[in-house]
Formats: C-alpha cells, structure tokens, sequence
C-alpha cells in the first residue's frame, strides 16, 4: 500500500491504480474480513481519487472518508491505519501529510 501512494505521489496513477487492482486480485478474500476492511475502503477511494482527482475536493467524498473507518483509542490505534488515513486526510484538507498525522496522533 505504501508503493500506491508513493507512485500517486510521483504522479504515476497509472501504476498506482495498476497495484491497487494486484492488491485487491491477489488479497480477495483476506480484504472480506473484518481485520482488513479498513484496507480496503482505503483502497477504494485511492482508487477513486485516480479515477476522478477532482473528487478530493467535494465534502461527500470527504464524508466518504470520514465515516467508514472506526477507531480504538489512539494509544492502541495501528500506526500504519492511522498514517494512509492521514495522508487521505491531507489530499481533501490541501495540508501536509506529517502535520495531519501529528495532529491525529495527538487528538
């Protein structure tokens, strides 16, 4: 997931959206499970973010974002959940990745 971003990041949403669609064909049925939906929905609107980069501005979208991923207290939250959320955060809000990390990471 950390090669998605990075290719999105340098401007290669084409390999991006092609690791998204490996991901998703060779993960299938581990991406069903309760454990690994938030992946998932991660992956989805990534994907929809390639497909129409537009979106990232629109607050549905960014309702979207917000209410499918439920949280546990942040001390025992999974840092690598917390930081792709954070970096889809930073997309809709035009702010940097690590300040919205930090600002996650102390709420």
């Amino acid at each position: 997931m950390i090669d998605v971003i990075y290719q999105y990041e340098l401007g290669r949403t084409e390999i991006a959206l092609d690791r998204i669609l490996s991901i998703e064909r060779i993960h299938k049925n581990l991406l069903r499970t309760n454990q690994y939906s938030r992946i998932s929905v991660f992956l989805g609107l990534v994907k929809r973010i390639i497909k129409n980069p537009l979106i990232e501005d629109e607050e549905e979208f960014f309702n979207r974002v917000e209410s499918p991923f439920v949280w546990i207290e942040m001390e025992q939250e999974d840092l690598q959940a917390v930081s792709y959320y954070a970096w889809l955060k930073s997309k809709m809000t035009k702010q940097k990745f690590y300040d919205v990390l930090r600002e996650l990471m102390q709420a």
